[in-house]
């Protein structure tokens, strides 16, 4: 699966419900307007009748289509903007509108702990930050959902049918499903699917709302009852229209959803090495439904909160109950049978005999799984000093966006490495921020006093002492284990007051600038830090994607290709070389100079800042290039894999961590 193809698609289907939302906006005011003009055409009449009461037919007509249409327009629109609005936020507010519980680190549930180890090995195999995770504990359905605006403010959400009915298997593909839609650009369109669904079913509530007013207003001694009529004749009108919308509204949600669920689907059997566990999750939500023995089947996908509607599209199952044109999803069997060509309906049967006998069975064993996977840490510590291995050098463009078995394999050898003190200071909020600050502290003594000093006059003295203690530890802990354990920790640092947020970032700087330099680590945690902390506070401002060329963009990809060839030689020649090579890749018709400029960190910011407005193919081949510059001498120090993360984070290209050769 190509993550940057899936990129362009999501923004071509971005494209792509615009004109469905304009062309189902034509058609409303169309119809309202034909539903106003046949509601007034008796008040006009009857206007007539009345001695003066003569009417320009052809004026009146006009002003009331006007008003008409922009009165439509104004609900539509206003309602569609207000609630991508509502919902920028970021993940947490949608897991949270419908009704999502966080599971915080502390939680003792087995079930919850062995979700949680599930979303962590995930987000540290693909290079994801830890996003925030949700349990619907009011759903005993089997379903699931992502949301948010880029992965930096993502959410997870899965029903507590998910939790007590699929094995640790089921439930990884499941969850592979889901991120699959976080890597590939699903979760921004699928905000902006609710905002044009909410914006189409705004006509059918606004209506009722006026026949509830109608209802309800005392009839006055002077009307006849005229106005009355006119105004349930309206509100009826935008019900009948509206439900019209609706109608529009499913057609479009499954024109653009469908075929990006087949596409999670196959990532997430990429991801999961084999679709055995995805497979199993849809065999028992398809026999689950088919099982008429069941009331209501309670363990279906079948979504019952309020807003089904909305949030069916988002959903791992089909939440609302559609078939043919208005399905969100495929239909189970074939989405098995994409995963397993030989499964047959009839087979659901015996399935369901196994299911039940093992039921007791599974419960207790998955608990017992999820208080030992992981959670229990490493068996063994290794103790080594902060090493730069060096190893082969990764294809970027392959590695971007993908989890195979090689990058799960090494997520479980990094958790492993990492001592049981500090993997669980990473889930605590105040920990983990002391956690952060510590990566930064220097081995020297003096410098590092010098730090310690500037985190107690920000942060007061015991936020320091944690610091040093942590610093410690990390001190004889392997240098490639800080940026996978910077990324758990992110997760709860981003809970804190936007205040904090602030300072954090800033001291950040101060501490990595004391010694008056900056190292590619410094660099990378720093800027990845900020990425987080701005994309949680203005997840309205984030873009994953953009539209421009490399050739627009051609003295940034010059910056960009300078600093990380200069980064990553020490003989100037070597290093031109590389440069000249990586730069034909990037732009061939175009002569780009080799220039590391003196103030690299500032220069490379505000570069990056820039380059993510790329389109994905631009940026499939800006990667490419890097990939060419950094496998030139055919191998990759950890310092430069450290600021080759950083721009693939700026770039919303996620790259997993290095797997040492």
């Amino acid at each position: 699966m190509n993550f940057f193809a899936q990129q362009a698609k999501a923004r071509a289907n971005t494209g792509r419900l615009i004109l469905l939302f304009a062309a189902a906006v034509l058609l409303i005011v169309v119809a309202m307007n034909l539903v106003v003009l046949v509601g007034a055409t008796a008040l006009i009449a009857a206007e007539q009748d009345r001695p003066g009461g003569a009417v320009d037919m052809q004026a009146w007509y006009a002003t009331l289509s006007l008003w008409t249409t922009g009165l439509t327009l104004l609900i539509i629109v206003g309602g569609s903007l207000y609630k991508v609005a509502s919902l920028s936020g970021g993940g947490r507010k949608v897991a949270e509108a419908f009704g999502g519980t966080l599971v915080k680190a502390s939680a003792s549930d087995p079930m919850l702990v062995r979700l949680r180890n599930v979303v962590e090995e995930m987000a540290i195999a693909s290079g994801v930050p830890m996003p925030a995770l949700y349990v619907l504990e009011d759903q005993p359905a089997i379903n699931a959902f992502a949301a948010g605006t880029t992965p930096a403010n993502a959410a997870i959400a899965v029903t507590r049918g998910c939790l007590d009915r699929l094995t640790r298997d089921e439930l990884q593909g499941v969850v592979a499903h889901e991120f699959s839609h976080v890597l590939n650009g699903d979760m921004r369109l699928n905000i902006k699917l609710m905002g044009v669904i909410f914006g189409i079913l705004a006509l059918q509530i606004s209506g009722q709302h006026i026949i509830d007013s109608v209802w309800h207003v005392r009839r006055s001694s002077k009307d006849e009852g005229g106005v009355r009529l006119a105004l349930g004749s309206l509100g009826l009108g935008m019900i009948i229209v509206g439900f019209i919308g609706v109608i529009f509204g499913r057609l479009i949600k499954a024109a653009v959803s469908r075929q990006r669920e087949f596409l999670a689907d196959a990532s997430a059997v990429q991801f999961t090495r084999l679709g055995a566990g995805l497979a199993g999750a849809l065999k028992k939500i398809g026999g689950l439904e088919m099982d008429s023995s069941r009331e209501a089947t309670p363990y279906s996908s079948r979504f019952t909160a309020a807003g089904d509607e909305e949030i069916s599209h988002m959903l791992f199952g089909s939440g609302f109950s559609l078939s043919g044109l208005f399905a969100t999803h495929p239909p189970v069997l074939e989405r098995i049978q994409a995963i397993e060509p030989g499964f047959r309906p009839e087979q659901w049967n015996s399935l369901k005999h196994q299911w039940a006998e093992a039921e007791n069975q599974a419960s207790q064993a998955s608990a017992d799984e999820a208080v030992q996977h992981l959670s229990a840490g490493p068996a063994e510590a290794p103790v080594t000093p902060p090493v730069t291995p060096a190893g082969a050098a990764p294809d970027v463009v392959a590695a971007v966006g993908t989890i195979n078995s090689a990058s799960i394999d090494n997520a479980l050898k990094l958790r492993k490495r990492i001592p049981q003190a500090l993997w669980s200071a990473a889930h605590d909020a105040d920990d983990a921020l002391a956690l952060l600050l510590a990566q930064l502290i220097d081995v020297d003594a003096e410098l590092a006093r010098r730090q310690l000093q500037l985190v107690g006059a920000s942060w007061g003295r015991p936020v320091a002492e944690r610091v040093q203690n942590f610093a410690r530890e990390l001190q004889a802990v392997a240098r490639d284990l800080y940026l996978p354990l910077a990324a758990v920790a992110f997760a709860p640092v981003r809970q804190r007051p936007r205040a904090e947020l602030f300072r954090l970032k800033n001291d950040c700087t101060l501490l990595s600038l004391l010694d008056g330099q900056l190292s590619c680590f410094e660099f990378a945690l720093g800027h990845m830090l900020k990425l987080q902390i701005t994309e949680v506070m203005h997840p309205q401002r984030a873009r994953t994607m953009g539209r421009k060329s490399l050739m627009a963009l051609s003295e940034d990809v010059a910056i960009l290709l300078s600093i990380l060839v200069g980064q990553g030689h020490t003989d100037p020649r070597a290093a031109q070389a590389a440069f000249a090579k990586a730069a034909r890749r990037a732009l061939p018709m175009l002569e780009l100079r080799f220039a590391p400029p003196a103030n690299w960190s500032t220069a490379l910011d505000e570069s990056l800042s820039r380059l993510n407005s790329l389109s994905p193919m631009a940026k499939e081949r800006l990667l490419s290039s890097l990939s060419i510059a950094i496998m030139h001498d055919e191998r990759i120090t950890l310092e430069e894999f450290e600021l080759l993360r950083a721009v693939c984070a700026s770039l919303h290209c996620q790259l997993p961590p290095l797997q040492a050769a």
